[in-house]
């Protein structure tokens, strides 16, 4: 289990070892811990935090629209729209990387690497005529012009 002085600490010297990043203040450093999710802080340890940390220094096209320390968590669980997927649980294929911790593995895997998402919905949607699709519609279209219309009137 990570503890926040592991996680402060490893958040703050990989800060200090890239080039052109801010160094976060005790505030910015306590927010990124808290906003840490749970299964992460239960999941990780110190030396799963420092193979991230490893590949976020190693990587040549870090994922900078992300948050550093979500960026972290890149390395360590599968990706779903390009965002780490932390209810999915750990990377399938982290104990083989993590064998090369000096070696940079992409973070793009073929599909037998990670675990397929579960489907959107099992159930079928029911199927609806013309005009019942098109009653719905209106019917949207209305509620909706009846909330602005709250909102313009005084």
């Amino acid at each position: 289990m990570l503890t926040a002085p592991d996680f402060i600490n490893a958040l703050a010297g990989l800060i200090e070892c890239l080039p052109h990043h801010k160094a976060l203040s005790e505030r910015g450093l306590a927010f990124a811990w808290s906003s840490l999710p749970p299964q992460a802080k239960a999941d990780l340890s110190p030396p799963l935090l420092a193979y991230a940390t490893t590949q976020r220094l190693l990587d040549p096209e870090p994922r900078q629209q992300l948050a550093i320390h979500i960026q972290l968590l890149a390395y360590l669980y599968p990706l779903h729209n390009g965002v780490p997927f932390v209810q999915q649980g750990l990377r399938p294929d982290l104990q083989r990387r993590i064998q090369q911790p000096g070696v940079f593995h992409p973070l793009i895997t073929h599909p037998e690497h990670q675990r397929a998402l579960p489907p959107a919905a099992d159930v079928p949607l029911p199927q609806e005529s013309r005009e019942q699709r098109r009653r719905r519609i209106q019917s949207l279209a209305e509620a909706t012009l009846q909330v602005a219309l709250m909102e313009v009137e005084p």
